[in-house]
């Protein structure tokens, strides 16, 4: 069994690759960790970052603007409206309810180009973690991914893909 954290995964997956949109979905969400943690792994690796969160904070938010990288978070509005934090950065994030019911979707969406070659793939994962941190370096959790060529994938997977995402 493979024993890593999903940060891990995230990063090997990305590979030196430049991640140009990104859409994460969670039951339970948690800004802070989101933005402090996880979008640093989305942007090049060319910031130094401070140990004093409150100076990485601002260096990833910078980071990010200057990136013009597309991000979405959607998550459970009922399970979020406890939370004792708000998004404090430029991204664009969204509560859905469904009650009586549970938006409990985990997966990330990532487009990533090859720069040198020009190629872009599409980065899937589907697992059990929440977009949190006990979610993505505590819990016992599992993350499957599928990088999906448009040169070389199945048109039927594809196809119902773009149907799935709509």
């Amino acid at each position: 069994m493979d024993k890593s954290v999903i940060s891990d995964q995230l990063s090997e997956k990305i590979d030196g690759r430049k991640v140009q949109a990104a859409i994460f979905t969670s039951y339970n969400f948690e800004p802070h960790f989101f933005e402090i943690d996880v979008i640093p792994y989305l942007l090049k690796d060319t910031i130094p970052y401070s140990n004093d969160e409150r100076v990485k904070k601002y260096q990833v938010m910078e980071a990010l603007r200057d990136s013009e990288l597309e991000i979405e978070v959607f998550f459970d509005q009922p399970v979020f409206e406890s939370a004792d934090q708000s998004p404090a950065m430029e991204y664009l994030f969204h509560g859905i309810n469904l009650l009586p019911f549970a938006f409990h979707a985990k997966n990330s969406y990532l487009l990533v180009k090859d720069e040198e070659s020009g190629k872009q793939d599409l980065l899937m994962a589907a697992g059990s973690n929440n977009l949190t941190r006990a979610g993505w370096w505590e819990n016992i959790e599992t993350q499957h991914w599928e990088e999906i060529d448009p040169d070389d994938s199945d048109r039927v997977f594809i196809e119902q893909l773009k149907g799935d995402l709509e």
